[in-house]
């Protein structure tokens, strides 16, 4: 055989054997061969950052890879929401933030971010998410403060994402009351105002136990559709005959695109570092969150009730 042709016959079949393997799907069991990284949408040392640690220490012992972790505040998780919906879907990028980035956020049209550009994998916790105030001011209830707030004319209300103000803004229709819609990035910074007196009452998720245990802060409400466990005397909104609840989940996303058995295997890795004992008693006792873990059918019905619920919310906000 001619010399070239035996040269040019060589380097076809190299290029038929590279295209073959790059059209294989991805394989499960040589992912992951480095560091993997989980962006949350909050703060560092908050109650998203804090889930992470501890979930990525699971992670990592599974997947024998270091898992890292960090923080992409802003706009209630929507700064690291857009960030993860540009990212490389190959399963190296992890995101963690609130359900409501997908179920509310994205629909409300305010904010640049579209829910099909993320993959849900599974959700880890349900918040409870509380009204607090000041353990100084002059109102021990949820009804006392409005009262205060009557006689003021106004009250400051510290918030952190769109759902808490569409909270306060069924109170204010109900009562007929006026607050300050002031905002701030993450929990712990509406917790601090609130206990320095900066506002008046603050929405905050999870990680306020500590300080409601050292006679820092009073919780008013539960925003949550039921009471919660370790506060069972806090009246929910709810029974205090406001006609709006809401409640949300933990949720590991991936970009959309991420090959299918990579994301199961991320999922699978989830589940169980998230039903474990040891996080699901860190969740109770540390940041006083309900360990539910959901995936596949249980997650799509659980964000299909919460999208409906806010489409419902953001249609009536609107008239």
């Amino acid at each position: 055989m001619h010399q070239s042709l035996r040269r040019y016959i060589s380097v076809s079949m190299l290029l038929l054997a590279v295209a073959t393997s790059s059209a294989q799907p991805a394989r499960a069991d040589a992912f992951p061969a480095r560091a993997i990284t989980i962006m949350t949408g909050f703060s560092p040392g908050g109650s998203y950052d804090l889930m992470a640690r501890k979930l990525a220490d699971g992670m990592q012992q599974r997947l024998g890879q270091p898992v890292l972790v960090t923080s992409r505040p802003g706009a209630g998780g929507i700064v690291m929401s857009q960030t993860l919906g540009n990212a490389r879907p190959d399963g190296y990028t992890i995101g963690f933030t609130t359900s409501l980035n997908i179920v509310l956020d994205a629909q409300a049209g305010i904010v640049p971010f579209k829910a099909d550009s993320v993959q849900p994998l599974a959700s880890v916790a349900r918040f409870q998410s509380v009204l607090v105030a000041g353990k100084d001011r002059p109102y021990k209830s949820f009804p006392e403060l409005i009262g205060f707030t009557r006689k003021q004319g106004y009250a400051h209300f510290g918030k952190q994402a769109l759902v808490d103000e569409l909270v306060m803004r069924g109170v204010m229709d109900v009562d007929n009351v006026e607050f300050n819609l002031v905002s701030y990035k993450g929990g712990i910074a509406v917790r601090m105002a609130a206990m320095t007196g900066e506002v008046d009452l603050g929405y905050v998720g999870a990680g306020y136990k500590p300080d409601v245990d050292g006679g820092k802060l009073e919780i008013l409400a539960t925003t949550a559709p039921d009471r919660i466990k370790a506060f069972p005397a806090v009246p929910t909104l709810v029974e205090l005959g406001y006609p709006i609840s809401e409640e949300s989940v933990a949720l590991f996303m991936v970009p959309r695109g991420t090959p299918e058995p990579i994301a199961r295997k991320l999922q699978q890795v989830i589940k169980e570092v998230a039903q474990t004992p040891e996080f699901k008693a860190f969740l109770e006792n540390n940041l006083t969150l309900v360990a539910e873990v959901h995936s596949g059918d249980s997650l799509q019905t659980l964000l299909d009730s919460q999208t409906a619920q806010w489409r419902k919310i953001l249609a009536q906000t609107k008239k």
